[in-house]
This record gives C-alpha cells, sequence and structure tokens, in this order.
C-alpha cells in the first residue's frame, strides 16, 4: 500500500519536472547569446557605478534689502492720494453728478453709532443687576423675620458688622 503512495506521489511531483524541461527548449530568447554576451569585455551598467559625477551644483546667496530705501525704490508710488471711496467710485461720482462739488472732509458715524448702542446695552445691564441685587436683599429679609429670634444664627440673617 505504501509503495502505491510514493509512486503516486513521485509521478505528480515529477510531471512539472517534464514540463519544466519542455519549456526550456522553448524559451523565446537564446541561451548561446546571453553567455556570449556575459562573457564578452564590454563595460557593463555595473562599471558605471563607479564613474565620477559629471555635474555642479552653485549656490549664489541674494540677501534681501533691509531699509525702506531699496525696498520701494523712489518712483514705485505712482498715482497720488487717492480719493475717497477709491478711483472707481470717484469717476462714477463725477459722471452722474458732474456740477456737485466734492468733500471737504468726511466723518465715518459708524463707530459713533457703535459707542451709543454699547452705551444703552451696559445701562440696561446695570439697571437689571441691581433690580436683582434689590429683589434677593428683600427676599432676604422676608426670609429672615419670618424665622425664630428674627433669624439670629442663621448666615446671611445677622446684621452687617
Amino acid at each position: 500500500m505504501r509503495f502505491i503512495v510514493l509512486a503516486a506521489a513521485a509521478a505528480l511531483f515529477a510531471a512539472p519536472a517534464w514540463a519544466q524541461d519542455e519549456q526550456l527548449l522553448n524559451l523565446p530568447v537564446s541561451l548561446e547569446r546571453i553567455r556570449e554576451g556575459l562573457a564578452a569585455d564590454k563595460p557593463s551598467l555595473l562599471d558605471a557605478v563607479n564613474l565620477e559625477a559629471n555635474f555642479r551644483v552653485e549656490v549664489k546667496e541674494q540677501r534681501p534689502p533691509f531699509n525702506f530705501a531699496e525696498m520701494f525704490a523712489p518712483g514705485s508710488f505712482d498715482g497720488g492720494p487717492m480719493p475717497a471711496g477709491g478711483l472707481y467710485a470717484y469717476q462714477q461720482q463725477r459722471m452722474l453728478f458732474p456740477n456737485s462739488a466734492s468733500a471737504l472732509f468726511t466723518f465715518n458715524m459708524l463707530p459713533v453709532f457703535r459707542a451709543i448702542t454699547s452705551a444703552i446695552g451696559e445701562a440696561r445691564r446695570a439697571r437689571a443687576a441691581a433690580g436683582a441685587r434689590a429683589e434677593v436683599e428683600r427676599a432676604m429679609a422676608e426670609f429672615c423675620t419670618a424665622q425664630p429670634h428674627g433669624g439670629e444664627g442663621i448666615v446671611g440673617c445677622g446684621k452687617p458688622q
């Protein structure tokens, strides 16, 4: 019985070996040409590893300008002062209202309105805090009077020292 199992295993493993021998015979490359190439004294790619580099790297330092005169040349601010609202708004106003005079000065009202609204809000908060404080004092006074001996010995009910 063991002999049959060993024979079957040998037959199974021997079949791929025969197939490999047949495949070696049908290779698309020639083993003879490979042997000739290895035996030739031509320079190979491995010899290129030992060659010296044939390039250079050069680093040049450029210092940034540190003073105002070098950073901004005198001619870099062309155009003069800008009208209020920018050039396009000024041009549009001149086209729409050709006889109108330009304003001598402008005043921004938004910070004034913001200051007024914040002052009103702070006043409301202070009034609400004072009302809440008075209500708590009134409630504590009522509580203390309802206690025996006028709330003596209870924290918050005693006379202020």
